[in-house]
């Protein structure tokens, strides 16, 4: 039996009847007469067959699925029930359980799922201050005082992770209440605490210059540098770049498709490649990865390196001790390097619903949601090839007096 692949998943067709497909090991993916998919574990018990639900495509990720349907294995070989297992969960969860089944079901307010690069920072976030400050506790049991001494505690050293960290709590016990776990949220008359002082921003004509002659010498890994390069050339997200694996790429038709599962709107999206963009991605490891993690070579790197790597470069500090500065500009992010390619392109004369295409922005209004489906692959090719051919005659200047800053309004 074939192993599932995401862009496999998204295409399987929609036949008016219900049927599943297998990979084999006990994990199923269901497809409803109309096309939904969800993820089942199949197991025996006293000799009977049963089915249990996992959750639904794309909200619970192939990996994630598989891992649960790993440990529902190991949990039926030990003597254990899977519906037993949830009936009690559901009775009394623990801030850690309960956070468990929110992260692996992640989806935003509109119902999208989570990128993958958002659940390793929901992740990250939760497992640095939240779970082991009350992750023990049964839901029920925790009070508004909690959670405002633990918020108060990240505010004291990072105001605007304690504010992040609110919005996600607010989620948390949201969708405890959804669950009927409990009646009511703590946080429902809790003050937002923490806040963000930083304003986004692009870079100018001549601080592109100086990044791109600078990305040599960052004081980075080079595999952080060609990321950042991307994320300028391509106007992707970070995380998105940072997750690249050899079956989203057509070196052949030179596109770059990213599956529903890896974007934040949850549409799978096709990005036209360079020569100069195949080159940045290099070769991909044994995992198909492109930009794998230095300890876990079947994991993605984290997108917050590109943060961390930024601010080494540009303060020339790193944990307290001083270093030379590499990168002397203005604080800037990841982030404002999609930014500054999204002003770019409005620069040099393409539209708004161009310049959306090639960031993959959510399109709004009834319209534009459910009756244009015009990919823009013809538009979004040109605009990327003409921001290539400006991006490598500012780097080649010579005079950094001679330039023009980049105007117009900053994009969110």
């Amino acid at each position: 039996m074939a192993r599932f692949t995401d862009l496999g998943i998204e295409r399987l067709k929609t036949t008016g009847k219900r049927y599943t497909v297998t990979e084999g090991d006990g994990l199923y993916l269901e497809v409803s007469p109309k096309g939904k998919k969800r993820w089942l574990h199949r197991y025996e018990l006293s000799g009977q067959r049963k089915w249990f639900p996992l959750g639904e495509f794309p909200a619970m990720k192939l990996k994630d699925a598989r891992a649960e349907n790993a440990r529902l294995q190991k949990l039926t070989q030990d003597g254990g029930n899977p519906a037993e297992e949830r009936a009690a969960l559901k009775a009394a969860p623990t801030v850690q359980e309960l956070f468990e089944e929110w992260h692996t079901r992640g989806t935003d307010k509109r119902g999208k799922p989570w990128s993958d690069g958002h659940k390793r920072n929901v992740q990250y976030m939760f497992g640095a201050d939240v779970l082991p400050a009350i992750g023990s506790k049964k839901v029920a049991d925790v009070t508004k005082r909690d959670l405002r001494v633990l918020l108060e505690r990240i505010e004291a050293r990072a105001p605007n992770q304690a504010l992040q960290v609110y919005r996600r709590l607010s989620r948390l016990f949201n969708y405890a209440c959804q669950k009927d776990v409990i009646e009511h949220s703590p946080m429902t008359h809790l003050e937002p605490i923490g806040s963000t002082s930083r304003k986004s921003r692009y870079l100018s004509e001549r601080e592109i210059g100086e990044f791109l002659a600078a990305l040599p010498l960052m004081n980075a890994a080079p595999q952080t540098t060609r990321i950042l390069e991307l994320i300028l050339r391509t106007g992707q997200r970070p995380s998105e770049v940072c997750g690249a694996h050899e079956a989203e790429i057509d070196t052949e038709g030179m596109w770059w498709t990213l599956p529903g599962s890896r974007v934040k709107n949850g549409s799978e999206h096709r990005i036209p490649l360079t020569g100069k963009m195949l080159d940045l991605f290099g070769l991909p490891n044994e995992h198909g990865l492109f930009f794998p993690s230095l300890r876990k070579e079947d994991t993605p790197v984290g997108h917050t390196i590109l943060s961390k790597a930024l601010r080494r470069s540009i303060t020339g500090r790193e944990k307290g001790t001083d270093s030379e500065r590499t990168l002397p500009l203005e604080d800037f992010s990841p982030h404002d390097l999609r930014r500054t390619c999204a002003t770019g392109l409005a620069e040099l004369g393409f539209t708004d619903e161009v310049i959306g295409a090639v960031l993959n922005h959510s399109r709004r209004g009834v319209t534009a949601q459910h009756y244009n489906h015009f990919r823009y692959d013809a538009q979004k090719r040109k605009a990327l090839e003409a921001w290539e051919r400006r991006l490598d005659r500012i780097a080649g200047k010579e005079e950094a007096g001679n330039v023009v800053s980049l105007s117009g309004r900053r994009r969110a």
